[in-house]
């Protein structure tokens, strides 16, 4: 079944938004966007101000919508925004890209893998993953419950995998629900992730932050590795200077000091400018 949403002007670009290094395992197919959300196999194209989508099973809209944020219109974020010459050069290029709402536990699970690894293997750990569950590495992934019931026959992932078996564990028994994330504010989110007990094996500053940027519609959240860092000491070294950070090598409070400045400099829409500031030191460097 073919369903399609009208976006009229909104911009939005799915080749920028699906290669910005945001989500993982989505790949272009004769011309559709294809990967799975949750449990449903899904594609998208774009068509003029129209997205398309086949889904099985049939996603609902609202779910498509939230997926591509879009009730967060492009006005909103251009508004938000400061006027500085560069950041006016990032929003007017890169402003197609949009922060993708992925599912939380699929997100953490991504992200926890992540660490010190490229794109292309944390494509291919998760490719893994999905075969280990499904027996097809473009499968869907395993849900918490599901993937305690995988026994990887090597230690592929060595201590990785252990995170993401203590965590599915703390969601099965309800002692974390990625809900309460959602109805916190930023602040109190991020430390429920980093601060707070019981702490979450796998998720520091940065993870918490990707997790609540592309899971869990905090907007403001803004995820700093080694590249953004490097990214704000040459765009906006002020920012950096006066939160008094000297190393990329960031500790939990230099990190939060960082991302302090950062989201009171760029406002409640940080997240976009970050994506956009992330891609553009991928495309020039």
């Amino acid at each position: 079944m073919l369903q399609e949403i009208n976006i009229g002007e909104e911009p939005l670009e799915l080749d920028a938004t699906f290669t910005s290094g945001q989500i993982f395992r989505w790949h272009k197919i004769d011309g559709w966007w294809q990967g799975w959300i949750g449990h449903s196999k899904v594609a998208f194209k774009k068509t003029g101000n129209l997205i398309q989508i086949r889904s099985v099973p049939t996603l609902d809209l609202d779910v498509v919508h939230n997926f591509f944020s879009l009730q967060v219109d492009h006005k909103s974020i251009i508004e938000s925004l400061p006027e500085d010459r560069f950041t006016r050069y990032l929003v007017k290029k890169y402003s197609g890209i949009r922060i993708l709402q992925q599912d939380a536990w699929e997100c953490a699970m991504a992200y926890i893998i992540s660490s010190s690894l490229s794109i292309n293997a944390i494509n291919k750990i998760l490719d893994r993953i999905s075969f280990l569950f499904t027996g097809d590495s473009r499968g869907c992934l395993p849900g918490p419950h599901e993937i305690q019931m995988i026994r990887p026959l090597d230690n592929f992932l060595g201590k990785k995998w252990d995170y993401l078996i203590i965590l599915s564990k703390q969601i099965v028994e309800g002692t974390f629900k990625f809900e309460l994330l959602r109805t916190l504010t930023y602040e109190s989110a991020w430390r429920r992730l980093v601060i707070d007990e019981p702490h979450f094996k796998g998720i520091g500053p940065k993870v918490a932050d990707c997790i609540l940027l592309f899971s869990a519609n905090k907007y403001s959240s803004f995820p700093i590795d080694r590249w953004v860092f490097r990214g704000l000491k040459k765009y906006y070294s002020s920012l950096v200077e006066e939160s008094g950070v000297s190393s990329e090598h960031l500790t939990i409070t230099k990190y939060k000091k960082l991302s302090d400045s950062a989201r009171q400099y760029f406002g409640k829409f940080s997240g976009f400018l970050q994506e956009y500031l992330f891609v553009h030191l991928r495309n020039t460097n």
